[in-house]
């Protein structure tokens, strides 16, 4: 799903967050949830490192809180295993490809991305705000 198409969600005010151990290498991957408090949006900041980028025209994944929290416990109890709303897929390189249910929208993670988002889960939920406020600044 491309950024332009989630205006109707209010992404003004909205907490982008990664897992604390990435150590700001800039390839994360990040979500946040809407300030309705219904759905999670995921993004690979990868996108956001190349100036040439559009930040409007950013692919995220959106799913509802449900599928998140299934997401996550499953993570948790160390599974790389999505849901109906939430395919994740682990390559024989170790990257991860996260594939929205509902749309086909997909992103991928290199190994060292994935291990800080699950660090982050498996660590009491130790995430950092990397961003807050519009996700197009």
């Amino acid at each position: 799903m491309l950024l332009t198409s989630m205006n109707s969600f209010g992404l003004n005010g909205m907490y982008w967050q990664k897992g604390a151990a990435s150590h700001g290498g800039g390839c994360c991957l990040e979500f946040a949830i809407t300030l309705d408090g219904g759905h999670v949006l995921i993004r690979d900041s990868k996108y956001r490192r190349d100036a040439r980028n559009r930040p409007e025209l950013e692919h995220l994944i959106m799913v509802s809180i449900n599928a998140w929290d299934d997401f996550r416990a499953k993570v948790t109890d160390g599974l790389v295993v999505g849901n109906d709303e939430l395919v994740v897929t682990e390559h024989a390189d170790h990257r991860v490809t996260l594939e929205s249910g509902l749309d086909q929208t997909a992103l991928t993670y290199e190994p060292e991305e994935w291990a800080a988002f699950v660090g982050g889960v498996r660590d009491n939920d130790n995430f950092v705000v990397v961003e807050s406020g519009t996700t197009n600044s």
